[in-house]
């Protein structure tokens, strides 16, 4: 018995350390705002969810039809529906832009990141742990909804200049 107790005590203050260095935040209605359909601002800070991807808020996509569609803003405008009763975000690290990257809920329980790709309104963050949101994008694929029900450019091809030819 007193072999595992010294292994128990390091167990727990290795838990411990862990769960002090993870930061939460809670936000009630209106305090968090939706600035493209992957970050959010809460007054000057600025955080960016986890392993998920949306268009810019100037991207362009397409419809079914070839009609040229606003998706960024859709896709914030969809950011800004899920957070509308409050948001909490566990930080999970920052970017190279300084913002905190957080895993986020809505009021509801939802995970904001699988829900966004799940309405077709982001893509997951493959090589930032988007496998998390695979069976969510299959589904949004499967009904053709958001952005697949017509085409985009891939938000990140779209940063680095891909535009749809003239």
């Amino acid at each position: 018995m007193l072999k595992s107790r010294p292994a128990l005590v390091v167990l727990l203050w290795l838990a411990a350390i862990a769960s002090a260095g993870a930061q939460a935040y809670d936000f009630r209605p209106g305090q968090a705002l939706a600035i493209d359909g992957d970050t959010l601002r809460i007054g000057s800070q600025r955080i960016r969810l986890s392993a998920m991807d949306a268009p810019e808020l100037s991207q362009v996509c397409r419809s079914d039809t070839g009609k040229a569609t606003l998706c960024g803003r859709d896709s914030r405008d969809a950011l800004a529906r899920l957070i509308r009763q409050g948001v909490r975000c566990t930080v999970e690290t920052h970017d190279r832009y300084g913002r905190e990257v957080a895993n986020c809920t809505n009021a509801a329980g939802l995970d904001i990141g699988r829900e966004m790709i799940r309405q077709g309104w982001a893509v997951p963050y493959w090589r930032y742990g988007g496998a998390r949101y695979s069976k969510a994008y299959d589904e949004a694929l499967a009904a053709d909804v958001g952005m697949h029900a017509g085409t985009f450019i891939d938000p990140e091809q779209w940063r680095r200049g891909e535009r749809w030819p003239d």
